[in-house]
């Protein structure tokens, strides 16, 4: 087995794809260099830190890409989407629901596309993916202060969330 650097590898997430630029990978077929490695071809396989690395451009990239029409109200928030933020935060579905003020049930629902997660939800999850993405592991520090209590906070957040959309 041996690492090497991919200098265009093509990389999908829940959040989208992307071709990113020097990806490390390792492969068993030590006759196989960085200039000879084909993608499709070649078996190989990517570190759990590579796969951060990567997921988390992604994200990046669907925010900056999303988050302006999701304030907007042009669009919402797809159930893959949805577990693309989840995924991303390093949350369970009950984690992501408490994070976000919303019923269990009702998360459940929203990941199995049985229900659209409303607009002021969306802008909450957008905002957590972006401190996530500030401070990774910051979504797990919220969770792990005290419980959060559906009410006074959630309702803070969204007129946070809200102001938002003022402002722009």
């Amino acid at each position: 087995m041996k690492t090497l650097k991919i200098k265009k590898y093509h990389f999908e997430s829940l959040l989208g794809k992307i071709e990113a630029n020097d990806a490390l990978i390792v492969v068993e077929d030590g006759s196989v260099t960085s200039s000879t490695f084909e993608q499709k071809k070649h078996e190989h396989i990517l570190d759990s830190n590579e796969i951060a690395r990567l997921s988390l451009e992604i994200a990046k990239d669907f925010f900056s890409k999303n988050y302006q029409g999701i304030i907007r109200g042009d669009r919402g928030l797809s159930n893959k989407e949805v577990s693309g933020i989840r995924a991303v935060l390093g949350l369970t579905a009950t984690e992501l629901a408490l994070l976000l003020g919303i019923d269990k049930g009702t998360m459940s629902k929203i990941l199995h596309g049985k229900f659209k997660m409303k607009r002021p939800e969306c802008i909450l999850a957008m905002e957590r993916l972006l401190d996530e993405l500030g401070s990774p592991g910051y979504a797990k520090h919220l969770l792990s202060r005290k419980p959060i209590k559906s009410g006074r906070n959630r309702i803070t957040d969204i007129l946070i969330a809200e102001s938002y959309k003022s402002a722009s």
